[in-house]
């Protein structure tokens, strides 16, 4: 199992703690400090947590997606590109079953199978290009979700730093 400089967990009753490294901000407070002690992470209710390198994802019951961290190249889908320190709202997105952060992107499966991906693809433009049947030039970022159409019946999305799998409902 590869660590992690940072953590965060849910607690059994939907409280968000976070600790750890604050160097990317991706714990969820004003402050850019590291926490050496888990510590509750205010107004949000998770349902569950997905970590990336530099940003976190947060399924909420009452809210949807939020996010938090990083975010120079829009990967916590806030319609910015600007670190967001407390957890915001993933924009356009409703009824998300699963998602993902990978290095400067973030993906989301949505209960009609629907993926969605934003952020930035990084070096390999070529492949997303194809994957994602659109062109995307080397210095597109899009801080909101844009849907990806050639995947359809989308179940369940994992992401790493440069790469991302997909299981759809024919294997």
């Amino acid at each position: 199992m590869k660590m992690r400089r940072w953590l965060s967990t849910v607690r059994a009753a939907g409280q968000l703690y976070t600790w750890g490294d604050g160097v990317h901000t991706k714990l969820g407070r004003k402050e850019h400090l590291h926490v050496y002690k888990p510590e509750l992470v205010q107004s949000v209710s998770a349902t569950e947590v997905l970590t990336g390198p530099r940003h976190t994802l947060v399924m909420t019951a009452e809210q949807g997606l939020v996010g938090f961290g990083d975010n120079e190249f829009g990967q916590v889908g806030n319609g910015k590109t600007e670190t967001a320190l407390l957890p915001e709202p993933v924009q356009g997105l409703g009824n998300v079953k699963a998602a993902a952060c990978g290095l400067h992107y973030s993906l989301a499966v949505t209960n009609t199978g629907e993926l969605y991906e934003w952020g930035y693809p990084g070096r390999n433009v070529n492949l997303f290009s194809r994957l994602f049947g659109r062109s995307v030039s080397v210095d597109k970022r899009h801080p909101v979700p844009e849907k990806v159409a050639v995947l359809q019946g989308v179940s369940e999305v994992a992401a790493g730093e440069l790469h991302f799998l997909a299981v759809t409902g024919e294997g």
